[in-house]
């Protein structure tokens, strides 16, 4: 399953992949740079928000095996509560930027 951190004129800026193995759930992140700066250039009041934000996206798979792995486990089954932490995440940044979640 795959989610999309969108603007305003549908280019996506984050696009995440989770993947639910046979042993344990996986993440891939991946930011386009450029659409990034836009975001940046257009947000420079709170550009140390910004940067705060889209690098703790940037450091989901981090998280996932360093955070939360250690304190839950990394099963399939924790593919619905993964995937919601996640959603939960782009859905504030998405708030706070004026951007969409897309799922595919």
């Amino acid at each position: 399953m795959t989610l999309y951190l969108r603007d305003k004129n549908n280019n996506t800026i984050v696009d995440i992949e989770l993947s639910k193995g046979k042993e344990f759930v996986d993440i891939r992140v991946a930011i386009d740079i450029k659409q990034y700066s836009n975001l940046l250039l257009n947000n420079l009041d709170r550009k140390g928000e910004v940067i705060g934000m889209f690098d703790s996206i940037s450091n989901l798979r981090g998280w996932l095996w360093e955070d939360y792995t250690p304190r839950y486990g990394n099963k399939p089954s924790s593919y619905k509560d993964i995937k919601a932490l996640v959603m939960e995440s782009l859905t504030d940044t998405a708030r706070m930027y004026g951007l969409t979640v897309v799922e595919d």
